[in-house]
């Protein structure tokens, strides 16, 4: 029963997400959701989202709509650079919601980490290599069609 309600509200926010014409990119973070399962303080968050089954629904609904999937590696310090500046904050841990960078930007982790997603993939996709970190003023995507991206990060809190 739960099960069959989780994957009915998937299914109705994938096809939300692939219906809306703003986007024809979406950026996804690839992570290693079987080795989170292995963290038992955070496995029940984890499994109640169903990330893989999202993924999953997403990746074919776009695939059927001709949209763009974009992942970025998981081992990105997404969460842990400053999407203002590129500083990179190494000591960052997973019950740290938000913190402040040394050039002031004040950031919620999560947010902050949607931001670096979809920057890290659309430069990704612009260049051959990686690309060292752009202020927000100084970045030159070059979309394929209409390309306005969407991105979230959502990590599982400990209860």
């Amino acid at each position: 029963m739960v099960s069959n309600i989780r994957k009915d509200y998937l299914h109705k926010l994938t096809r939300k997400l692939i219906d809306n014409q703003d986007y024809t990119s979406y950026v996804l973070e690839d992570l290693s959701i079987s080795n989170m399962m292995k963290n038992h303080k955070l496995a029940q968050a984890i499994q109640d989202v169903g990330w893989y089954t999202f993924k999953t629904m997403l990746e074919y609904k776009a695939n059927w709509a001709g949209k763009n999937i974009l992942t970025i590696e998981r081992f990105e310090p997404s969460s842990k650079t400053c999407s203002a500046c590129g500083y990179i904050k190494k000591d960052l841990t997973l019950k740290d919601r938000t913190w402040k960078c040394v050039c002031g930007q004040e950031h919620d982790r999560d947010v902050n980490a949607a931001k670096n997603i979809k920057h890290f993939a659309f430069c990704r996709q612009n260049t051959s290599s990686k690309k060292e970190f752009v202020p927000p003023e100084q970045r030159d995507f070059k979309p394929v069609e209409k390309n306005i991206g969407f991105s979230a990060k959502q990590e599982a809190t400990a209860l």
